[in-house]
């Protein structure tokens, strides 16, 4: 989950109005020497430490509650089979045995909220004072699961070249507009938000709509780019939640982070989700943790949702692993169930910090009761690239659910666990000069599936790597595997169809995601990076088993200039970037991408990211 601060994006260069809608707000761009009276301020209310009790979040006014049994297991759908891959270091032959629990809960559904009616409200309210601490002090680490030592880095990467250097025969027709940016998300619910970094990226497309949602904040814009709300709307508004923080009180809220998003076409449903560790009302964490899970009423994102919480503190399972937090939880759908896979971590008893990893998990939910309101549950874990399978989904809308889970592994091209920082292009980076501290590296991430899409056969997955090139260098490359699995009765088999890495010349690519339509034509995109680039959006076209050039969609203009690297914010020199990007397929098959980058557009004093949407038609 990302750190609380977060970036920003510019307008769509696709239209007037969408320029105007994402706040080309015609505000100066500080200096180094206008931020530095306020950044001292900052980093002092930074260290403040906060005591207060913390009462439970209580249903809005007006709603109606109820519960929801629901069933969780580990993740992208075949047909009725469930099918999810997960690292197991460099892909071993063999996979550790494991044993499912089959266990049982309940969603409560706490009311409904209409996004169109927030942002309205939000658009009539003034804005806060610009008073209080701009960065959370109760930040997270970077939370990722245990990894077993791949050995020595000798991998040569072959590099990718750009598509300015291909054939115009392979030069490609894209568009693309700006998403939220960091200035969106912490001027959201009238500013009482937290500055945040990175975004954690989500995305759904359908219905000619595209819903993003970043670590605090979401919009909704039509397929040219154009914004349908009046303004982004906070995620803790979205759920029904407590500010993040009250400017006028100093009470803290609840900090919903770490979205994603999905579109059903079957049921022409919009759902997102999104987790807290919940906190005293001055900010402590407490050993409470929510997942949050909301449900569209009809085909329109902009519309009325039911919201639905569950009480992931035990995570239902007898591991007598203690209180935990559901981080890094991601979709997937069939025609029977929802499906969200989270990487469980402890919550430590005394300072209410992070703990050791637990486990991995699945929380399995049938489709159509979530949809009307009631529902089952089971549940299997661990931890544990495999491929695992969650068969027999038909029994969810049965009263006794019975799924099965199965795993097998996968031998493919070594991947190995980042060990150093993704250097960036020097340039204007007033927070940093005013602090007097050097330009930040980006933090390249782990190895971890970052994507998963399954489409006609085959699951494809992505990852980040690091190799040595030709120089030398260790750089940071994207990898993308294509696996067909396979139900044969009661076993489970999995055939590795293609593999590759993307190596751009002289710098590197993190966060890859990954989408391939039913024609096993889709898209690659990632932060392109390097000394001589500034963050930028970037992707490959993929056409069956083959990867072309680099396309830049959208070059940055500056360096990332967050607090998160910077010393006085508590970073060693390596601002925190991703963790994540997304990508979805529409249903003229067209491609949607989302990624992080780091335009010259109006920014906060902490952070200067933004979003940035593309559309490949293959």
């Amino acid at each position: 989950m990302a750190n609380e601060n977060m970036i920003g994006s510019r307008a769509g260069e696709s239209s007037p109005q969408n320029k105007q809608a994402h706040g080309e707000r015609g505000e100066s761009r500080p200096t180094a020497e206008d931020m530095k009276s306020t950044v001292t301020a900052v980093a002092q209310d930074y260290t403040d430490k906060a005591s207060k009790a913390f009462d439970e979040v209580k249903a809005p006014e007006g709603a109606t509650t109820g519960t929801v049994p629901f069933k969780r297991a580990q993740l992208a759908i075949c047909g009725a089979v469930l099918v999810l891959v997960l690292p197991v270091s460099s892909l071993l032959a063999q996979l550790p045995s494991f044993t499912g629990q089959k266990l049982t809960g309940s969603l409560t559904a706490v009311g409904t909220v209409n996004v169109n009616e927030l942002a309205e409200t939000t658009a009539s309210t003034a804005p806060a004072a610009r008073s209080g601490i701009d960065v959370n002090p109760h930040l997270r680490p970077v939370l990722r699961p245990p990894v077993r030592d791949a050995g020595p880095l000798i991998d040569r990467a072959p590099s990718t070249p750009l598509a300015e250097t291909l054939p115009a025969i392979q030069q490609l027709n894209f568009r693309g507009f700006n998403g939220l940016t960091h200035l969106d998300q912490r001027t959201a619910r009238n500013g009482n938000q937290f500055s945040t970094e990175p975004p954690d990226q989500g995305l759904a497309i359908g219905n000619g709509f595209v819903l993003e949602a970043v670590n605090s904040a979401l919009n909704v814009y039509d397929t040219s780019g154009v914004q349908q709300l009046v303004r982004p709307v906070a995620l803790s508004q979205f759920f029904g939640l407590p500010p993040g923080v009250n400017r006028t009180t100093g009470t803290f809220g609840v900090f919903p982070g770490d979205p994603s998003a999905t579109f059903d076409p079957e049921t022409q449903r919009w759902f997102v989700i999104a987790w807290a560790q919940l906190n005293t009302s001055a900010g402590a964490p407490i050993l409470q943790s929510r997942l949050y899970i909301a449900v569209s009423q009809s085909s329109d994102p902009t519309g009325t949702y039911t919201i639905y919480t569950l009480n992931t503190t035990a995570a239902h399972a007898p591991d007598a692993g203690g209180p935990r937090v559901p981080d890094f939880p991601h979709f997937a759908v069939d025609h029977y169930g929802i499906y969200i896979s989270t990487n469980e971590f402890g919550i430590d008893p005394t300072s209410g910090g992070p703990g050791p990893f637990i486990t991995a998990a699945i929380t399995a939910i049938s489709k159509q009761a979530l949809i009307s309101g009631s529902s089952h549950f089971v549940m299997t874990t661990e931890h544990t690239l495999a491929v695992w399978a969650l068969t027999n989904t038909s029994s969810l809308n049965s009263t006794n659910p019975a799924l099965n889970l199965q795993a097998v592994a996968v031998n493919t091209q070594a991947y190995h666990f980042p060990t150093t920082a993704a250097r960036q292009k020097p340039g204007f980076r007033p927070l940093g000069e005013s602090l007097g501290e050097p330009l930040e590296r980006l933090d390249p991430g782990d190895f971890r599936i970052v994507s998963a899409n399954y489409s006609a056969g085959r699951l494809w997955a992505t990852l980040g790597s690091e190799v040595i090139d030709a120089q030398g260098v260790r750089r940071h490359v994207a990898n993308y595997f294509a696996i067909a699995p396979q139900i044969q009765g009661k076993f489970l088999t999995a055939t590795l169809i293609t593999q590759g890495r993307i190596a751009p010349i002289g710098a590197n690519a993190l966060y890859p995601a990954i989408a391939v339509n039913a024609r096993q034509q889709g898209g690659m995109v990632f932060t392109l990076v390097g000394p001589n680039n500034y963050p930028s959006s970037a992707f490959v076209p993929i056409n069956n088993t083959i990867a072309g050039g680099i396309q830049i969609s959208r070059a940055g203009n500056e360096p990332e200039d967050g607090f998160t690297g910077y010393r006085a914010f508590g970073g060693n020199g390596v601002a925190r970037w991703g963790d994540y990007s997304a990508a979805a397929v529409d249903s003229d098959g067209s491609i949607w991408m989302a990624t992080e980058y780091t335009p010259d557009l109006a920014r906060t004093i902490n952070a200067n990211w933004s979003t940035y949407i593309t559309r490949y038609h293959p």
